[in-house]
């Protein structure tokens, strides 16, 4: 006699083996369309490479906006006197030193995991929360540019130099919300592969630096006036990223 437990029992076991079975097939036939064997076209290397610099491209354009404008400030202020350019120089040295503390690329982790989990509520959480942390942070980074020309003169350079480095700091200060804003945008954009818009502002803002502090800067093109010199210059860098910002978001603001 047989037990009818004993035989739901083996019953039950030859659907879990059959089930298994079937995975396994199902697997080896998904292994198989990745490597190509069934005919299906697996795409070329050349391909592959193609789309990573089409993603990673535009987005290094994005980033390195700040790192150029800052270069173009530096030429352009080298052609009003050295006075001028050592000034700079120092405060740079003190503002990138205290700037790190808010170039987190944070975001972009969590973004991506979100997006590419479906989530996309997510992915605006995740900005929300890097405005928070950042915009909070800035605050310290603000006082620090604050005290450049104190910094300067404990470290014994002249109050001339130091005055100039402070004048530079501060105004260059206000660039600081707008600044934050553009990097997590930028980055909040990216992580959903559209990478477009900010490529696009950051070439045009580079150019518009460049414009502008040749105009009000060094005078160029008109003859016989030889532009605002050297105090106009962080002026026009920071009026340029307030316009950098402005033309990436209000597109998508009154979409």
């Amino acid at each position: 006699r047989i037990c009818p437990l004993s035989a739901c029992s083996r019953a039950r076991n030859a659907c879990s083996t059959f089930r298994q079975a079937m995975t396994a097939r199902e697997l080896g036939q998904a292994l198989r369309r990745v490597d190509g064997e069934d005919g299906a076209p697996r795409p070329s290397l050349m391909r592959d490479v193609w789309d990573l610099l089409a993603l990673a491209l535009p987005m290094f354009v994005g980033i390195a906006s700040f790192a150029v404008m800052k270069a173009t400030d530096s030429s352009l202020v080298g052609h009003t006197g050295t006075r001028y350019l050592k000034a700079v120089a120092l405060s740079d040295l003190w503002t990138a030193s205290t700037g790190v503390l808010i170039q987190s690329r944070a975001v972009s982790v969590f973004c991506a995991q979100a997006y590419g989990a479906g989530r996309m509520h997510e992915v605006g959480v995740w900005l929300q929360v890097s405005y928070a942390v950042l915009f909070t942070v800035m605050t310290i980074v603000a006082v620090l540019w604050l005290l450049t020309g104190t910094v300067l003169r404990a470290l014994g350079k002249d109050d001339t130099i130091a005055g100039d480095a402070q004048y530079f700091a501060t105004t260059l200060m206000l660039c600081l919300p707008v600044r934050i804003a553009f990097s997590q945008l930028s980055t909040f954009f990216s992580c959903q592969k559209i990478i477009r818009p900010s490529a696009t502002c950051a070439t045009t803002a580079m150019l518009t630096n460049l414009v502008l502090g040749c105009v009000f800067v060094l005078g160029i093109p008109f003859p016989g006036w030889h532009g605002f010199g050297f105090h106009a210059c962080p002026w026009v860098t920071t009026c340029v990223e307030y316009g950098q910002f402005a033309l990436m978001w209000l597109p998508f603001f009154f979409a």
